[in-house]
């Protein structure tokens, strides 16, 4: 039987989010007609809720199953799943179950395969009030966290529908040898596409359906500039968002990031500051990402491809990561391997040994790059970095302290640079330079530290498609459509946040007591567990 704390749990976070509202206000836009019924669709999204944490589905059938079955009389007749009729109790049955989801589809469904005939008016305001549903399940778990560092990622889900370019496999008889219902599988999802993610090995591997796109709260700095540590505030997602598998992923991350930061004032978050990324986003035009991200006083994360680690030129310095660097950089350094997938502790302590003398000669930031690509640097040499012949005092002060020293020839230039005779220079960054552009220098221990914390949202995607949790995979549900699978995502992601939520504070003993999410929570006061940041082991770890 489900507790009666699961229940209490999952109808607060329905009612407080005022989900039915928006629902229930994006379905029936004025007053004619019949009275909508707000409590069917209240009880369809607990039944929701329950049934993916009690069975790892979202089916109809056994939402249903799991309504009349697995609660106590009581809640049922509250929840207006038994009713009285001629005076006996009886059950519904699972047919304004399927109304209600009917009624949804047709009145909230967006997608361009699945409606064709929505203008694109309408169309945007059924999309908003979709996504206004997911953050507002999403928002309830906002209780006064304070880090403003993220880490956003995408994963393929697939769809219950087939691709018309590839007939089902799927195994239409049971062991009876009769035509098995469950297999019954739609011919295909017309708002869904063929895209591609990363398989448990690394490699990529097509998917038909979705991307799911997450923004998940990571560890940040603390109000004295330290790093906040593991345990003070969960690693919880904050807005998704949903699109074919092979559309960009620019606008609908910019879209996540500005509804999270147009959230802040009423919901407790601040806007967001640093952001984690892989590869798959930093080497977007600098117009649609970087300088987008800079507009909103982003500082943004991310690692290097094996063919962005050489010196590139300009104005007279060598440019690496993002980083101008000494003009007499020595051409040794000029090309660093990037570390492979399983590094050896041998590479690691070559690798890391080469690049921190890479950034002893790089330039010293004295302004941070703005959202028209330009900084202010100054000399190493003058920051105590290195010794050079053209910066008195300089070459005595490395020798004394055993840091490089340039070679006169090495510095010899027919037209010196203006970096090498001025305090400082005020850069204007090419595209190509300015979309490698990032608080830290590449590979170094504090780049590592940040760069680390993007395990957090990867772990998140392989913690909702576990068996035992969310279960997030083909089948969960069986609806085809954007619409249905953006409902059903927000739903998993805000079990996923419970459970979290309720983890670590039962694992860390911190969080507001008075919260009702975490009520009833056994709170460990010995051998207490540090929260992990995923089960991958980072690739930069010692």
């Amino acid at each position: 039987m489900i507790t009666p704390l699961s229940l209490d749990l999952v109808e607060y976070i329905v009612d407080q989010s005022g989900s039915v509202d928006i629902l229930a206000d994006g379905l029936q836009r004025d007053h004619r007609g019949r009275p909508f019924n707000k409590q069917l669709l209240r009880t369809l999204l607990i039944g929701w809720l329950l049934t993916n944490q009690e069975q790892g589905t979202m089916r109809i059938k056994d939402v249903h199953k799991v309504l009349t079955t697995r609660l106590d009389r009581d809640s049922q007749q509250r929840l207006g799943i038994v009713v009285s009729r001629h005076g006996i109790d009886q059950a519904i049955n699972r047919s304004p179950l399927d109304a209600m989801v009917r009624r949804l589809e047709d009145g909230l469904g967006y997608g361009t395969g699945t409606h064709p005939h929505l203008d694109n008016a309408e169309r945007t305001r059924r999309e908003r009030v979709i996504t206004a549903f997911s953050d507002a399940l999403l928002d309830m778990f906002n209780t006064g966290f304070t880090s403003t560092s993220y880490a956003i990622d995408g994963s393929g889900i697939w769809t219950w529908g087939k691709s018309r370019r590839r007939r089902p496999n799927v195994d239409q008889l049971n062991k009876d040898g009769d035509a098995n219902p469950d297999a019954n599988i739609p011919e295909s999802d017309p708002d869904a596409a063929w895209g591609s993610k990363t398989s448990k090995d690394g490699s990529p591997e097509s998917v038909f359906g979705y991307h799911l796109h997450a923004l998940v709260r990571v560890p940040g700095k603390t109000s004295k500039g330290k790093q906040q540590p593991v345990e003070d505030e969960p690693r919880l997602v904050h807005r998704i968002g949903i699109t074919p598998a092979n559309a960009d992923i620019v606008d609908v991350s910019l879209d996540m990031i500005d509804r999270l930061n147009n959230s802040a004032t009423s919901n407790g978050p601040a806007n967001i500051t640093d952001l984690i990324v892989d590869s798959h986003y930093h080497y977007k035009k600098v117009g649609r990402w970087i300088k987008q991200l800079l507009n909103r006083g982003i500082r943004q994360h991310h690692d290097l491809r094996t063919d962005e680690t050489k010196f590139m030129s300009y104005q007279q310095m060598r440019f690496f990561g993002g980083d101008a660097h000494c003009p007499a950089t020595p051409d040794r350094l000029a090309d660093l391997t990037p570390l492979p997938p399983d590094p050896s502790p041998e590479q690691i302590v070559e690798f890391r040994s080469v690049n921190d003398e890479r950034e002893q000669f790089a330039m010293v930031r004295h302004t941070a790059v703005n959202a028209a690509g330009q900084v202010r640097v100054k000399c190493p040499a003058l920051e105590g970095k290195v010794g050079c012949p053209h910066r008195t005092g300089t070459v005595q002060a490395a020798t004394q302290h055993g840091l490089p020293v340039l070679n006169a020839a090495d510095v010899k230039f027919d037209d010196m640079p203006a970096c090498c005779t001025q305090q400082g220079v005020k850069i204007t960054l090419p595209d190509e330079i300015l979309k490698h552009a990032q608080p830290y220098f590449w590979g170094s221990k504090a780049w590592r530290s940040e760069y680390n914390k993007r395990t957090y949202v990867e772990s998140l995607f392989g913690n909702m498609k576990n068996d035992a949790s969310e279960n997030v995979r083909r089948g969960m549900h069986r609806h085809v459509g954007i619409a249905f699978n953006h409902l059903h995502l927000s739903l998993a992601a805000a079990n996923f946040n419970l459970r979290t939520l309720r983890k670590w504070h039962q694992d860390t003993g911190k969080g507001d007591t008075a919260n009702p999410l975490l009520a009833n929570v056994a709170v460990q006061t010995s051998n207490v567990k540090r929260p992990t940041r995923g089960t991958r082991r980072p690739r930069w770890a010692a």
